[in-house]
């Protein structure tokens, strides 16, 4: 059996199905893989028990089958429910294509009496469809529509429920910013009327923008430099492990070697330092990510201050949307790569002895191999929030100098406005303010929407 390690899996690979067999249920082979998908955060997994055409069990029988597989994934997991769907590949070929040459028509009639599925395939048998009842018995004994039931509901819960709510925050950031500029656009339209000047002139904007970019950059400009300090720190903390590691485990090795029973061979355990260094990471990664986003709420409470008071009220509204910066996770996918360890030893060694360099130098290759994974993880953790901090200023400058645009809109120009100037003027004040009254119901709504997504369950 070949090493099932992460280079099984691609980067962008985020469900799985795991496929067992009705005659086995869950090898020492099926949990490592498990094992394997929770060290890499890739527990988005569903169970599909295949080849149930082929046992001959009661209803009950084949529920307590399912739970029992339920109850074991559950302890690999931490608690995590996995959902398991029992079913038949050759049923669901056969319902698909008509392929019969695995079907055995009585133990299909019997699996859908037994488990009491008659209904479902009631309701799911076409009327045009040759052997319709038939095929639809199979479809729906091969657990097919449980199976692409749980995966569209793993897909909603992880990727969709977060694009939703970054979609439903931006939408509602954007609503806010478009209501506060609509009312100074009704407010230009009133001084227009009464011939007064603009909130601001052109130039009294172009002063503010540049103040406000000069405050924004100088914000980012110091969070950069203090990630910086937390990913150096956070190297050398890793570094520092895998040197303490590296002295005990060189210790362990020879007392374990010493300790092999006859027959036995010595099987090097890695796993625990890969354990450590995906806690410390995890936890690194987090502090840096939620310091940038504290700091960056900071900023949009100050940022104004020096503005009048008028144009600070007004410019509330506009905020630098977190939510994507703070949704960045830690990748530790790189921890658990083969790393080699060039050290064969049997009980011969330990009765022996075993050359103490050769030990040194396995060691000191191991270590070697995970600081260097080590400094990829880092060096891709920092540049995915440099990214995301990047993005996040620019759209913020953007947002800000769009805003204060409409301070300096229309304004006195000296001179009698015609009649038909004036209805257009009067049209205008009727669309922005019926604008307005959309734009605040828009976002009484999305503030429930988002309300709903965030709380427990909420994605349901």
């Amino acid at each position: 059996m070949p090493e099932i390690n992460f280079h099984h899996f691609r980067d962008t690979t985020d469900f799985f199905v795991v496929v067992l067999s009705a005659h086995q249920s869950l090898t020492n082979v099926d949990l490592r893989l498990i094992r394997l998908l929770k060290a890499l955060n890739q527990d988005q997994i569903v169970v599909f028990v295949n080849r149930v055409d082929e046992v001959t069990a009661s209803a009950a029988e084949l529920e307590k089958l399912r739970k029992r597989v339920i109850g074991q994934l559950r302890r690999e997991l931490n608690g995590k429910e996995v959902p398991v769907v029992l079913g038949s590949a050759a049923w669901a070929d056969y319902a698909l294509t008509e392929n019969d040459e695995y079907l055995d028509p009585d133990v299909l009639q019997d699996f859908v009496q037994v488990c009491g599925l008659e209904e479902q395939v009631e309701k799911s048998t076409p009327e045009d469809l040759v052997n319709a009842e038939m095929r639809a018995s199979a479809y729906v004994a091969s657990g097919l529509p449980k199976l692409e039931e749980a995966i569209s509901d793993m897909i909603y819960h992880k990727a969709a429920s977060t694009d939703l709510i970054e979609a439903v925050t931006d939408l509602e950031n954007l609503s806010r910013q478009t209501i506060e500029q609509t009312r100074v656009r009704i407010d230009n339209l009133i001084r227009e009327d009464a011939n007064a000047a603009p909130i601001l002139t052109r130039e009294e904007k172009d002063q503010l923008v540049t103040l406000a970019r000069a405050q924004i950059k100088s914000v980012f400009k110091s969070l950069k430099v203090s990630a910086a300090e937390g990913w150096e720190e956070l190297q050398a903390d890793l570094a520092f492990t895998i040197n303490g590691y590296s002295d005990n485990y060189y210790e362990t090795i020879l007392a374990e070697i010493a300790d092999l029973k006859r027959g036995e061979t010595y099987q090097c355990d890695l796993d625990p330092l890969r354990e450590t260094l995906r806690e410390h990471y995890t936890l690194a990664f987090e502090a840096i990510r939620n310091s940038l986003v504290d700091e960056i709420v900071v900023l949009n409470q100050s940022l104004g201050a020096e503005f009048c008071e008028e144009i600070r009220d007004h410019m509330k509204a506009v905020r630098a949307n977190t939510w994507f910066l703070g949704t960045l996770l830690p990748k530790t996918d790189a921890l658990y790569r083969t790393v080699s360890l060039d050290l064969t030893a049997s009980w011969l060694n330990g009765l022996l002895g075993f050359p103490r360099g050769k030990i040194r130098q396995a060691v000191d290759t191991a270590s070697k191999q995970f600081r260097d994974i080590c400094s990829e993880m880092v060096g891709k953790g920092r540049s995915d929030i440099e990214t995301a901090i990047e993005r996040l200023m620019g759209e913020y400058i953007e947002d800000v100098s769009q805003h204060l645009d409409v301070f300096s809109e229309q304004g006195k120009d000296g001179k009698v406005h015609t009649n038909q100037e004036n209805r257009t003027r009067k049209r205008t004040m009727q669309q922005s303010s019926n604008d307005l009254e959309t734009a605040e119901m828009l976002v009484e709504t999305l503030v429930e929407i988002r309300s709903m997504l965030e709380a427990p369950g909420g994605d349901k």
